[in-house]
């Protein structure tokens, strides 16, 4: 993940196994970068290893059609 690509605290993200979550919590660098996820699906906090985690930034143009 490139520098100008890391997550913050209120980014809504994906994951293919948990689903859509927000991002509560970032901490580390490099190699143990990690993020605290809290996913809608099933009301849990999930400490990812950014390195393995494999999450996508759900764009405003998503969410934007998704309440349409």
């Amino acid at each position: 993940m490139r520098r100008d690509e890391a997550f913050r605290v209120g980014d809504r993200v994906n994951h293919r196994v948990f689903g859509e979550g927000l991002v509560l919590e970032t901490s580390g660098q490099g190699e143990r970068q990690s993020v605290v996820v809290s996913f809608s699906s099933d009301k849990s906090q999930r400490r990812l290893l950014l390195k393995y985690a494999n999450l996508t930034r759900v764009e405003e143009a998503e969410k934007n059609t998704k309440l349409s």
